[in-house]
């Protein structure tokens, strides 16, 4: 009797058991930027949104969001050329995050998660802790994040423009939207 009940229990969660799904999400193009602003003396004085690529690894169990991975890639683009020179544009024209997670990060209770991640800028790579805050809006997932780049971490100077002296900061902000079906 107790052979005859496992047996039946194994075949019912053969039946009704079904894998998470797995999707790779390209970001959308026109929802996905990173913003930076440079500074003087605290002073914000330049701000560029800069085009975004990259994908979302996302998973769906039961109509719950679980983030798995986040590759993403920004190509530098400044008119001012002290900046383009500064960041050295023909040898580094990308900055890019990515972060592939132990376990998937549930994105339903649309609270802030913290995730560790390699940012690379000016060609050096660092690990790093953001704030990811996930949003809905229009069928999009959103995730937005904002953090503080210190230039000299990444072998960089920061440059004069005239008399103003570019603080060491970039503040970057982070913003990854993908078209998806639980939205």
């Amino acid at each position: 009797m107790k052979q005859s009940i496992l047996i039946f229990c194994i075949i019912i969660l053969t039946f009704f058991s079904f894998p998470a799904k797995a999707d790779i999400i390209e970001l959308e193009k026109k929802e996905s930027k990173v913003i930076y602003t440079l500074t003087s003396y605290g002073i914000p004085f330049k701000i560029k949104a800069l085009p975004t690529t990259g994908e979302l690894n996302i998973e769906d169990e039961n109509n719950l969001i679980k983030l798995k991975e986040i590759n993403m890639k920004a190509h530098f683009t400044s008119k001012l050329a002290l900046f383009r020179k500064l960041v050295e544009f023909d040898k580094y024209p990308y900055f890019s995050f990515s972060s592939e997670f132990d376990y998937p990060v549930d994105l339903n209770s649309l609270q802030c998660i913290e995730i560790e991640g390699t940012l690379t800028f000016h060609g050096v790579s660092k690990k790093i802790k953001v704030t990811l805050s996930p949003a809905l809006k229009d069928k999009l997932l959103i995730l937005k994040s904002s953090f503080n780049i210190k230039m000299s971490e990444f072998g960089l100077k920061p440059p004069r423009i005239l008399f103003l002296k570019v603080d060491d900061l970039i503040k970057t902000k982070i913003e990854l939207a993908v078209k998806h079906s639980q939205t």
